[in-house]
């Protein structure tokens, strides 16, 4: 899956690939990270990467999010790349009729 992040008035583009059980390629700001990732309660993930081990505090409103790494808080709104794409064109592309096959 394609995302922007938007991390105050920076945009980063991300990919996120499964390549195994909860294990995932993730890329973004010409970067690439091999993670595990398993949701351990309903707002908390425990993080792998490498040999470092993370719990992380996953807030979520809507595409605004809140992780808590560390006692660090990090902020930052998460979209699909279509959707940012979309709203970009402010909605347009979507009006009109449309014929699906």
């Amino acid at each position: 899956m394609n995302y922007v992040a938007t991390i105050g008035n920076r945009e980063v583009k991300i990919t996120v690939e499964e390549v195994g059980v909860a294990r995932y390629m993730v890329r973004g700001d010409e970067k690439e990270y091999l993670v595990d990732a398993h949701q351990v309660q309903d707002s908390v993930w425990s993080i792998l990467y490498g040999t470092n081990s993370f719990e992380v505090d996953v807030q979520r409103k809507g595409d605004d999010y809140e992780v808590l790494i560390g006692g660090d808080c990090h902020k930052f709104t998460l979209m699909n790349e279509q959707l940012k794409a979309l709203s970009r064109s402010g909605g347009k592309a979507m009006a009109g009729k449309a014929l699906l096959t």
